[in-house]
């Protein structure tokens, strides 16, 4: 996401907001969707553990932890407006400049969400939601739930459309009644209501097979596409011609299309595939510590690297050279090392204060079971 957001991209044909490299989606699938794995895998352990009041009290913590990540963002961003600084208008916030308290009183109530600012938002309504579809998954009901979530992302497309004010109301870039499919099988997956391992053995390999034939085809026809080449633009053409229909709605960014849909779920089972040959306790590289270690502290490295482009799309024009692009984006990406490093020092800052006394309990004296926390939840949610 940091690199197709930069305005001087050297790969942008290859890889952008539109499309990705791999195919006809984004990494913003993979976020939403890897997004709801982990909150199923963590909070659905702390709902069999510790029960539904432990694990709605940390849904709430956490979605006060976007909230404010949200807020700072904006205030940051604010602040840039009304201090004119070089190239801000570049950013498309007319209404910060235009009507600055309107802006204040609906970035605070999450209705303006321009640009790149609609995915945490997107991600409270998810949260919010999380209690009550981990409580229906416990209670068997997996695939009323699932067919709801499906029922609900054709609607979106076909007959729900989101109210948008070029006055201040904007929901940003994603549908999130759409994209809320992608979370809920996410949350499926990790709270093991779903999984691939239970198909039969001649079903799975049918399943990886498919997915691995559909993504193939699905990345040659991306390159060619990218390449200017003639077979996917005759393609559409013939469509348009043939039954009038909009083939670029099925590859739909806002509404999440079904074929967008369909080329990363083929490509996530091929993934899948692939993962499972490795063997990660093997592992020993550079690069993946340094993508365990951003993975580990994902909220402030989202709110840097959103910030830094609003900053380079302010500093740096769309036209820049290649050289420049490519510097920059190798800079931009390696500076989410920053939000990462600072929030790992905080954190092991905090692990060595000595806990505060708890009724009866002493500094010396470990905490009661009921207390303490489950050594293998994770210390935070992607």
């Amino acid at each position: 996401m940091t690199i197709d957001h930069v305005p001087s991209n050297p790969v942008y044909r290859f890889s952008n907001p539109q499309y990705a490299f791999v195919g006809f989606f984004t990494a913003a699938l993979g976020f939403v969707f890897l997004s709801g794995v982990v909150v199923g895998l963590v909070y659905d352990k702390d709902r069999v553990l510790n029960g539904m009041g432990s694990m709605f009290r940390r849904v709430l913590c956490r979605m006060r932890a976007i909230y404010f990540t949200q807020i700072l963002m904006w205030v940051v961003v604010f602040a840039a407006v009304e201090l004119h600084l070089r190239g801000v208008a570049r950013c498309h916030l007319d209404l910060l400049g235009d009507a600055p308290w309107k802006a204040v009183v609906f970035s605070a109530t999450l209705l303006y969400e321009p640009q790149y600012f609609g995915l945490l938002p997107m991600y409270l309504l998810f949260l919010l939601l999380t209690p009550i579809i981990l409580w229906q998954f416990g209670k068997g009901n997996v695939a009323p739930v699932l067919a709801l979530s499906a029922a609900t992302w054709l609607a979106s497309g076909l007959l729900v459309r989101l109210p948008e004010n070029p006055n201040g109301v904007d929901f940003g870039g994603f549908n999130p009644i759409a994209y809320q499919f992608l979370f809920v099988v996410g949350l499926a997956f990790g709270a093991n209501q779903l999984s691939i391992e239970r198909l039969r053995p001649k079903v799975r390999k049918w399943l990886i097979a498919s997915s691995v034939v559909l993504a193939t085809a699905f990345f040659a026809l991306r390159l060619e596409y990218a390449l200017d080449g003639q077979l996917l633009g005759g393609l559409v053409d013939a469509l348009h011609q043939h039954r009038g229909l909009d083939v670029s709605d099925l590859f739909n960014t806002t509404q999440l299309g079904p074929l967008r849909l369909l080329n990363f779920a083929a490509f996530g089972v091929g993934l899948y595939w692939i993962c499972g040959k490795i063997r990660w306790n093997e592992v020993d590289l550079r690069g993946f510590r340094w993508l365990a270690l951003l993975g580990r502290h994902p909220l402030p490295v989202f709110a840097w690297s959103i910030l830094m482009t609003y900053a380079l799309t302010a500093l740096f024009p769309p036209t820049a050279s290649h050289t420049s692009g490519v510097v920059t984006v190798v800079l931009a990406t390696a500076s989410l090392t920053i939000p990462a490093q600072l929030r790992a020092i905080i954190s092991r800052r905090r692990r060595k204060q000595p806990p505060r006394s708890l009724g009866r309990t002493t500094l010396n004296e470990p905490l009661p079971a009921s207390l303490a926390p489950p050594p293998e939840m994770a210390p935070e949610v992607s």
